[in-house]
């Protein structure tokens, strides 16, 4: 049975630079459901996780919507709260500093939005 719809994007269009550079994405995150986002350098994943986290508005703000308790909304705070980024730039930081770190903990890391895992997480936590 599928999760409950957290956050759906309706044809959402990005400028960024005067230049759009996500055009009709249309995509929607269900609760419980993980995603891998891949793709080339330039590619816009950033641009398309920024997105979907509220960092970045579309440039038809109708065009994102996101649930709390089934209810719609425009705010991306309460969404905030239930979903992290795990970036290529924390693989970074790791490779410069020559840290071993298990792939489950740099995940979980993600939920504190700290490099490393600072805290014991609950069985809530991993969900995998």
């Amino acid at each position: 049975m599928p999760g409950k719809p957290l956050v759906s994007l309706n044809g959402a269009n990005v400028n960024l630079s005067n230049r759009t550079v996500l055009r009709n994405i249309h995509f929607t995150l269900l609760e419980g459901h993980n995603w891998l986002i891949s793709g080339s350098n330039g590619a816009g994943k950033s641009t398309f996780l920024r997105l979907l986290g509220g960092y970045t508005w579309p440039q038809n703000p109708d065009s994102r919507m996101y649930y709390h308790d089934g209810v719609p909304g425009s705010s991306p705070l309460l969404f905030r709260r239930q979903c992290r980024v795990v970036s290529p730039e924390r693989q970074a930081f790791y490779q410069k500093y020559e840290l071993n770190i298990r792939v489950l903990d740099a995940i979980l890391s993600g939920l504190n939005d700290n490099v490393v895992l600072s805290f014991q997480p609950n069985e809530r936590e991993i969900v995998l």
